[in-house]
């Protein structure tokens, strides 16, 4: 299960709480998102990764359900 968030400056995304690989745009320069950051980061992408990262995990979940149905939501 894969989760983002998203600022007027970046993009960040995670897939399994980070476990399955992530993704970091920066739409200043790279608007289309071709160069994904995550992939070898410096240490200001680290920061910035670091950042997002605490900002998602308040936001969403990271792993799927046990369940997919939720019965609370029916």
């Amino acid at each position: 299960m894969g989760r983002s968030i998203r600022t007027e400056r970046w993009r960040y995304t995670e897939w399994n709480e980070g476990r399955e690989g992530r993704e970091l745009y920066d739409h200043a320069t790279d608007p289309h998102e071709f160069h994904n950051l995550a992939i070898e980061p410096t240490a200001e992408i680290e920061v910035t990764i670091n950042g997002l990262r605490k900002r998602l995990q308040t936001a969403a979940e990271g792993c799927p359900p046990a369940s997919p149905v939720n019965p609370a939501r029916l």
